[in-house]
């Protein structure tokens, strides 16, 4: 399971792969990355070089107060 801030996930998973086989890996992260919009499941699969197709998201209600205001984030 990854529940890595998606604003540290790029740097943090080169030194997480080398410990993966062929796990299905699931994702906790919330958000997107600012500078390319991508969520945390899309930077998964660039990070870990296509080469683990498993990778499973587990989200859930979001009440976040900018959600409920409907403000969305600057790309």
């Amino acid at each position: 399971m990854n529940a890595v801030p998606t604003v540290y996930l790029r740097s943090v998973m080169p030194n997480v792969k080398k410990y993966l086989d062929d796990q299905i890996v699931v994702s906790l992260t919330k958000g997107i990355e600012v500078e390319t919009g991508l969520r945390a499941s899309q930077i998964l699969e660039e990070e870990l070089d296509g080469k683990y197709h498993s990778i499973a998201v587990l989200s859930g209600p979001n009440l976040a107060k900018e959600v409920a205001k409907e403000i969305l984030p600057r790309l």
